[in-house]
């Protein structure tokens, strides 16, 4: 498609509209919570040798206990892997092993945690949820604001997962997954997402992503102690992992 097609097709999709029972969204208020757990990772690929890539990844967590801020952050570890979509579950593997090591009243995972526990509540910062082509929290945020307008609301989507607005004045509603007692754990997660630099999200979360995350001058500094410690010459190593890309003017 060209220019105009791909426009009106993105105006398309934010015009687009779904029926929903209003009685599904409920408001929700905020309660104050003793301690809470955030846990989070990051990955980098190094190398990119075709049939495997290198890749860098690093884990760690946040706690805050009446108000104070424990932070815990891992040293990287390196992973080869034949598939790259492979990486999304180590990490997830990773970050949830914490969680045994980890006494809080609620532990906050980034993303859909791998099995649901009482306590574990995941917050996606993206999700790929979506009818036909549409967003599904798009739909459903703008359908809430309608609804309630300046307020906090979730919507139930299915036996685990829920769209949840965590502020009045937040401009986005996150994918939330959870069980038991939800409302009530969505009200004490609300009273940590009043940071004025991330209205909506729980602070927490946003403390741990920028712990664990891998700067681009980070990997390049691993890249390179690796590359040393193999003992390959130049030629070798770009034999292996080169991309013509690089070197086309």
């Amino acid at each position: 498609m060209d220019l105009k097609e791909a426009a009106e097709f993105i105006e398309k999709i934010a015009k687009s509209k779904q029926s929903f029972d209003a009685k599904n969204f409920i408001e929700f208020d905020v309660k104050s919570i003793a301690s809470i757990a955030a846990i989070d990772g990051s990955s980098i690929k190094l190398l990119d040798a075709g049939n495997f890539s290198v890749f860098l990844v690093r884990i760690g967590y946040v706690i805050v206990k009446h108000g104070k801020i424990e932070k815990h952050v891992f040293e990287p570890s390196i992973e080869i892997v034949e598939n790259d979509g492979e990486i999304d579950k180590i990490r997830s593997k990773k970050e949830m092993s914490l969680v045994d090591k980890i006494n809080a009243e609620i532990i906050l995972i980034d993303g859909v945690p791998e099995e649901m526990h009482d306590n574990i509540i995941g917050i996606s910062k993206k999700t790929g949820l979506k009818t036909g082509s549409v967003p599904l929290l798009y739909l459903i945020k703008k359908e809430g604001d309608t609804l309630l307008p300046a307020k906090r609301w979730f919507y139930k989507i299915d036996d685990v997962t829920y769209a949840v607005k965590f502020h009045p004045y937040a401009r986005f509603a996150f994918r939330v997954d959870a069980i038991g007692n939800v409302k009530e754990k969505l009200e004490k997660i609300a009273s940590l997402c009043n940071e004025i630099g991330n209205i909506g999200y729980p602070y927490p979360l946003a403390i741990a992503h920028r712990i664990v995350e891998i700067k681009k001058e980070e990997a390049d500094y691993i890249k390179n102690r690796l590359k040393s410690h193999t003992g390959m010459s130049e030629q070798e190593w770009e034999n292996i992992f080169y991309d013509y890309h690089e070197y086309m003017m």
